[in-house]
């Protein structure tokens, strides 16, 4: 048989989305479908549901609840794929924003079992019930719809008369305001940005002028999904490296991005070859590349794929399996002759915490080695309303001081954790993480107290990085002869926000009664960030952070 001289193409494609927080996902129709929407309204706590006023902002156009507190917002192409502010009103109630909605799809915010909830008490229409509200219900205490000092809005119970019954009404909802809402059940649209929520006239009283207010806070669970930001190439980033190299140098100014799909890519092509793998020109990336990082107890099963074989049943076979096991995958677009051999892999992890944290109004002001700057954040205030539904979600190890802390934040899943480890660097970023696990593993867990307050900044990035130094080398296996590496591709999506992270939920310790000195647990300088499954040595997942590159900015 006559030889064939011609190099044969090899090629790595790799994909990692890592979600932990709320994304945003793009719909593609071949066909342009106006969405509607609908849904259904409730006061709290007279349950009443007639005459809720929603409105689309900033659009301009209402509708209003019937008897059942149904609304429906007829077809509209001025809000098909449109990012908006679903304000749900009443006179005498506090006003709802459901924020940052896109609507892609029909739309129902609020079931008949689980409806918007609005509460009573608002009289003067400012977004609080405080005791302003009050003093305006004095005014027309003991009037009536026929007397000239009624006021409609201090009826909260539309029985044509204001007295006591009233005031016990606004009592029950007495100091809150539209920040402390939480997330309706939503069916269908998108978000986009929470942070479109207006700020309310006046703070409640019980909020400490000293700590940051949070203008979103939502105790619903939202699935956290990955980001929807457009795929950057690595080459833009100045202060950021994507590393297959677990054990990469921590360099001052320098953002570290390791995921380990490039390695489960390379280690199927090794097994396709049936050999560590020899490059023309001996690379560096070669050496550590064969070396391996275990993957013992790494992942589950169902949160990765990993494919090598030849030619394009191969490519089809990727694609079918993605799109069989994995919430809008990638697709691998490539056309590929019989001969040629591709080496893939695929990892995809949601994470979502039981209750949403409070999102930050004010910036978290980030000051690493290299860029600074003010980031977006969540959290949790001291003294925080939401402190009860959120304190089982942060367990807290090895704290020092309010510069070298360990945190854990816990979800819903019982496979995965995040760790956040405001610690110093040590010269690898796996020596770090080691040093991180030792310090969780030699130490005992405990909680937040509620004079304590947690800043993390949002985490946001897609990005695509090619192994330039591994393109275009010969594989000089004697099983591959002919071989060459083409395209050895990584692309990582990961977003970190109030909406996603891991599992658990434990008891609260009290406070002593003692002096005692509020932990400030803030991510304001370099930190660390490991993704792993609780029961693996190895994590699926490490960042190092020294600069805004990678951070949401405020």
């Amino acid at each position: 048989m006559k030889k064939n001289n011609n190099f044969k193409k090899f090629l790595v494609a790799m994909a990692a989305a890592l979600a932990c927080s709320l994304g945003v996902t793009a719909i593609n129709h071949a066909i342009q479908v106006v969405p509607i929407v609908d849904g259904y309204v409730a006061a709290v706590p007279d349950g009443s549901r007639e005459g809720f006023k929603v409105d689309v902002q900033p659009y301009g156009f209402t509708a209003y609840t019937n008897t059942n507190g149904y609304y429906h917002l007829n077809n509209d192409d001025r809000i098909s794929s449109k990012t908006i502010i679903l304000k749900i009103s009443k006179k005498g109630y506090l006003s709802r924003y459901v924020n940052g909605l896109k609507i892609n799809s029909n739309t129902t915010i609020g079931t008949a079992n689980d409806p918007v909830n609005l509460f009573a008490g608002d009289v003067n229409n400012d977004d609080t019930i405080n005791m302003n509200d009050i003093v305006i219900m004095a005014t027309a205490f003991n009037s009536t719809s026929t007397d000239s000092g009624f006021n409609d809005a201090a009826d909260i119970n539309s029985d044509k008369t204001v007295n006591m019954s009233d005031v016990v009404i606004a009592a029950k909802n007495f100091n809150k305001s539209s920040i402390d809402y939480g997330m309706p059940i939503i069916e269908g649209g998108s978000f986009i940005d929470p942070s479109l929520s207006p700020t309310p006239t006046n703070t409640p009283t019980n909020t400490p002028t000293n700590t940051p207010t949070p203008y979103v806070t939502t105790v619903a669970s939202v699935p956290a999904t990955a980001t929807s930001l457009p795929l950057v190439d690595s080459r833009s980033l100045k202060s950021t490296t994507i590393s297959f190299n677990s054990e990469e140098e921590i360099t001052s100014g320098k953002n570290i991005v390791f995921c380990p799909t490039f390695q489960m890519a390379w280690d199927g092509l090794s097994g396709l070859v049936g050999d560590k793998l020899v490059l023309s020109g001996n690379p560096a990336p070669v050496e550590v590349l064969n070396r391996g990082f275990s993957m013992v107890n790494l992942l589950s099963q169902d949160s990765y794929l990993t494919k090598a074989g030849y030619g394009q049943n191969t490519v089809d076979a990727i694609n079918k399996e993605l799109k069989e096991r994995f919430p809008e995958p990638p697709s691998l677009d490539l056309k590929l002759s019989p001969s040629d051999m591709i080496a893939y892999a695929y990892l995809y992890k949601t994470l979502s915490f039981a209750k949403t944290f409070d999102v930050m109004k004010n910036p978290l002001n980030f000051n690493g080695e290299g860029s600074n700057g003010a980031v977006k954040a969540f959290g949790i205030n001291s003294y925080s309303k939401k402190f009860e539904d959120l304190k089982n979600q942060i367990k807290l190890f090895s704290y020092k001081s309010n510069d070298d802390f360990i945190i854990k934040l816990l979800g819903q899943s019982e496979k995965d954790e995040i760790i956040l480890a405001k610690v110093p660097k040590d010269e690898t970023l796996y020596k770090t993480y080691t040093s991180v696990m030792s310090r969780i593993n030699s130490s005992t867990a405990s909680y937040m107290d509620p004079r304590d307050s947690l800043m993390v900044p949002v985490l946001n990035f897609n990005i695509g990085h090619s192994y330039t130094q591994l393109e275009g080398r010969a594989i000089l296996n004697p099983s591959a002869s002919g071989y060459f590496i083409s395209t050895a591709y990584q692309s990582i999506k990961f977003k970190l926000d109030e909406t996603g992270a891991a599992l658990a939920s434990e008891a609260y310790i009290a406070a002593p009664i003692s002096v005692y000195d509020p932990k400030n647990l803030v991510f304001d300088s370099p930190f660390m960030l490991i993704m792993k499954e609780k029961d693996a040595q190895n994590p699926y997942l490490m960042l190092w952070i020294d600069n805004t590159e990678l951070l949401s900015a405020y």
